[in-house]
């Protein structure tokens, strides 16, 4: 796990997430852009074979963080995650991508 929180570190260095070093999950505020809706973000990620789950799904009080919840762990390997990174990486840097992709 220690190998995968620094291949998530290698990627999103410009980004703010909290991590333990040796967990399994991330956290990840997504910048501040309007099409950079969480549910959306988490929906295509998972489309691209990365785990993430919006923040809504662990928001109790009806205002939940614009972030994502990002697994690094399960099933995905590290050569996998390592290839699905950079997908991530641009919807974050080029939020009108997630609103082209064809569903």
């Amino acid at each position: 796990s220690m190998a995968r929180q620094s291949l998530a570190k290698k990627y999103l260095s410009r980004f703010k997430f909290r991590a333990h070093s040796e967990g399994f999950h991330l956290w990840l505020e997504l910048p501040k852009n309007a099409e950079l809706n969480p549910t959306l973000v988490a929906t295509h990620l998972r489309s691209q074979g990365l785990s993430a789950v919006s923040s809504a799904a662990f928001c109790a009080d009806n205002s939940p963080q614009h972030a994502i919840r990002l697994c690094l762990g399960g099933s995905i390997s590290r050569g996998e995650l390592d290839r699905a990174m950079p997908l991530l990486v641009d919807i974050l840097e080029h939020p009108s991508h997630l609103t082209s992709v064809a569903y």
